[in-house]
């Protein structure tokens, strides 16, 4: 399927600014119907596990002729018919969805406010993990003061798959609600819900469970799909036939192997680093290293940390190659802080040929044995022996350490901890588990620095 890069208008804009949505991100169209036709088949099927047979829910095109009319006449409490996407939307590498569904209720009824029905048209997005979410919007409501209000039915609070969200129609008589468009994006921090006006403004929603943090990309599995429903009120038989009209939905995906403003780096490497999906900044240098944005996405450093590998050298100045060039080129292996495993990190190897002390060395970084004398520089450092020459070199170097045998025999499958003292009054632990084979265990231990002279063992 085509990708269609989309720009979000204004109105999408204030809407994020005005719910604290963090960024109206570009994204790729993967769906979208605007329902001037329809048919189950290639895009559609039916809603959910019994659904009722599509020619009893599916009433046809809206008297505008520009929208698919779902409803049921009196019946069931709580009856739903419904369609949902016939194929599924996979969610790995995906770090955004956004489904906008623009839809209305729309309960008839030949007796005025029609009771306290609450007849609902929505939109549902299904992970495959069982978690889902839920906006949809409720007609005829005739309590007041609430009209043309939003609010966050009861329902978002006692289930925290999903955000409930129903207003009433403007017309407390029973005519046709406007049109609004709700938004549900779902993101790595939570599912969020945004209402527009049928103009596209934002609409006033009471905040709680509009943002749902329970619900994170992870929660919904390894894919989704998007359902469009209607569903009659909680009154079984009531006498009022209840429609609800749609008129777009459109299913959008940001993945983080895509490059939405075109600057050369995945948006996942983007987000991952502080930078912005949405704005060329590839000849940037963010964290100051001397590497730009991009150079530091294709070389796989971090471009928010001047030093990734944390062995005290800028990213810029390892450049890879290993070749000692100088202090602004020391070949090294900007993603390893022990570019040649000597066991001396890059930023200590000054490569100057002298060694001063443990944090310059002198020794080359790539080059494990600078003096070629068969030790590593490492070994030689922390023997004490002068890494730059080979005349300073732990070879025929020995001590003699002094150490204690100690013997004892555990019974099979016994625990035992051996114990260790100085004065045989104050005791430690030297090994708190030891299981025996019903034989003799031997244990040595160096006394080298050691106050422990004496040592038992004790069942645990």
């Amino acid at each position: 399927m085509t990708q269609l890069i989309v720009t979000r208008s204004a109105a999408w804009v204030a809407a994020s600014l005005f719910l604290g949505i963090s960024s109206a991100t570009q994204a790729a169209v993967v769906f979208e119907d605007s329902f001037t036709s329809f048919s189950i088949g290639e895009q559609w099927q039916p809603h959910g596990a019994g659904a009722p047979e599509l020619s009893l829910g599916i009433v046809g095109l809206g008297n505008d002729g520009k929208s698919l009319r779902m409803g049921s006449a009196a019946g069931g409490a709580e009856e739903i018919v419904g369609i949902q996407t016939a194929t599924t939307f996979p969610l790995s590498g995906v770090t955004l969805v956004r489904v906008s569904a623009r839809l209305r209720p729309l309960n008839q009824t030949g007796a005025g406010e029609g009771g306290a029905s609450d007849a609902s048209a929505g939109v549902s997005i299904l992970g495959s993990s069982g978690n889902f979410t839920q906006a949809s919007a409720g007609a005829n409501r005739p309590s007041a003061p609430d009209w043309g209000d939003f609010y966050v039915d009861s329902e978002g609070s006692a289930n925290k798959r999903a955000a409930f969200v129903h207003f009433p129609p403007n017309d407390p008589n029973g005519g046709a609600e406007a049109f609004r468009t709700f938004v549900l994006e779902i993101t790595a921090d939570g599912t969020s819900l945004t209402t527009l006006s049928s103009s596209g403004e934002p609409l006033a929603v009471t905040l709680f469970d509009a943002f749902n943090p329970n619900l994170p990309l992870e929660a919904y599995g390894d894919s989704f799909t998007v359902a469009l429903f209607q569903q009659r009120s909680d009154i079984n038989g009531a006498p009022e036939n209840t429609f609800g009209d749609f008129d777009s939905v459109q299913v959008e995906v940001v993945s983080a192997a895509d490059d939405t403003d075109g600057d050369g780096m995945p948006n996942g490497y983007e987000a991952a680093n502080g930078l912005n999906p949405e704005v060329n900044d590839a000849a940037l240098d963010l964290d100051s290293d001397g590497l730009s944005n991009l150079a530091e996405s294709n070389r796989g450093t971090k471009a928010n940390v001047p030093d990734t590998d944390g062995d005290g050298l800028l990213d810029g100045v390892e450049t890879g190659t290993g070749v000692y060039v100088g202090v602004g080129d020391t070949g090294t292996n900007a993603l390893k802080a022990d570019s040649d495993n000597d066991g001396l990190g890059d930023g200590v190897e000054t490569n100057t040929g002298s060694f001063v002390d443990n944090a310059d060395t002198g020794t080359n970084p790539s080059v494990a044995d600078t003096d070629g004398d068969g030790f590593n520089d490492g070994v030689e450092v922390t023997a004490g022996f002068n890494p730059t020459t080979a005349d300073s070199t732990p070879d025929g170097s020995a001590v003699i350490r002094t150490a204690v045998e100690f013997e004892f025999f555990a019974a099979r499958g016994v625990s035992y901890r051996i114990e260790g003292s100085a004065d045989l009054v104050e005791w430690s632990t030297v090994e708190a588990v030891v299981t025996g084979g019903g034989n003799k265990i031997s244990r040595l231990y160096s006394t080298q620095g050691k106050l422990q002279r004496y040592f038992r063992a004790i069942r645990n």
